[in-house]
């Protein structure tokens, strides 16, 4: 079995420092406009990768480029990539002698950029970059100079387990006291899905203002809050911030005990799920095309799509 972690993926149109100015944009192009056509420049991105027209290039701060490839043509808007790694390891052979030897691991990275999913989706494997957050960052560098051109700029928030929440406000060994204020942070959404999610929690204030939005919920003064997670408005609120919106910065825990630190929600308790292996094989398969290998791989695709589908 293979394990990803989760995220949502947003755009927000660039602006320099005073707000009203966009950057680098590529004439005669309109951020605004661009940011309507928000999913469409994303899969031309990759689209373009994919039949060599212009190639995405995924690199470290440091200049080390990390070969990929896309497994299946992205005309479905569901695009899965291959990222290399590479590794030196020193071998000792015969003789007290020394042999380098080299290693290309790699791990799977799926977008899926059907209408109402911007969903991303990047495979757990120690042995390739040791973690996720080496590839995210990889990811992020080199997409956000294709979007430049275009004057956006994309965000990935990783979906959290709403477990995490219920877990650090029933821990009375570390915060005894309970915790006297939540504040929560609502970023610009881009989504329907989303929308529809804080449709009837009086969120219209973010959308006048074009902007995200904050709000804390306060107990009275020596109290500590009332966290229960049986409560259905309390649940589905923890839900859709930890889940449906997710990212690190979106809930803040504040403790009674004042000398204790506020606690942002989120490391370590990200979503995770795990699909077959022989799936993602298929998909990356070399051989000749012919309408049984044909066969094998839209399925294999399909398995995707209904993984990128789940309610992780």
């Amino acid at each position: 079995m293979a394990t990803f972690v989760f995220y949502n993926y947003r755009f927000e149109m660039l602006q320099r420092e005073g707000g009203d100015v966009f950057e680098k944009v590529m004439k005669p192009v309109n951020p605004a406009e661009s940011f309507e056509r928000r999913q469409e420049i994303f899969g031309d991105i990759f689209k373009k990768d994919y039949s060599c027209e212009r190639n995405l290039v995924f690199e470290s701060k440091r200049n080390k480029i990390f070969a990929h490839r896309q497994v299946v043509d992205p005309k479905d808007d569901v695009y899965v990539l291959q990222i290399q790694n590479r590794k030196t390891h020193t071998k000792e052979t015969e003789n007290f002698g020394k042999q380098k030897e080299f290693e290309f691991p790699t791990c799977f990275v799926i977008f899926d950029n059907r209408k109402e999913m911007q969903r991303l989706a990047i495979q757990k494997r120690q042995a390739a970059f040791g973690g996720v957050d080496a590839v995210e960052r990889y990811l992020l560098n080199t997409l956000n100079k294709e979007l430049k051109r275009w004057g956006l700029k994309v965000f990935f928030d990783r979906q959290i387990e709403p477990k995490a929440f219920w877990t650090l406000a029933e821990d009375r060994l570390n915060y005894p006291n309970g915790f006297r204020k939540v504040h929560f942070y609502l970023p610009p959404l881009n989504l329907e899905r989303q929308r529809n999610i804080f449709a009837n929690m009086s969120f219209w204030i973010r959308d006048a203002f074009d902007s995200g939005m904050d709000w804390g919920v306060n107990a009275r003064k020596g109290e500590c809050l009332r966290l229960d997670k049986t409560d259905s408005n309390q649940a589905g609120l923890i839900e859709a911030m930890t889940r449906d919106v997710g990212g690190g910065k979106t809930v803040l825990m504040v403790p009674v005990d004042k000398h204790q630190k506020a606690v942002w929600l989120g490391r370590d308790n990200y979503v995770e799920d795990k699909i077959d292996t022989v799936h993602l094989t298929r998909l990356a398969a070399n051989g000749e095309e012919n309408a049984e290998l044909f066969d094998v791989r839209e399925a294999a695709l399909n398995e995707i799509k209904l993984f990128m589908m789940r309610k992780h």
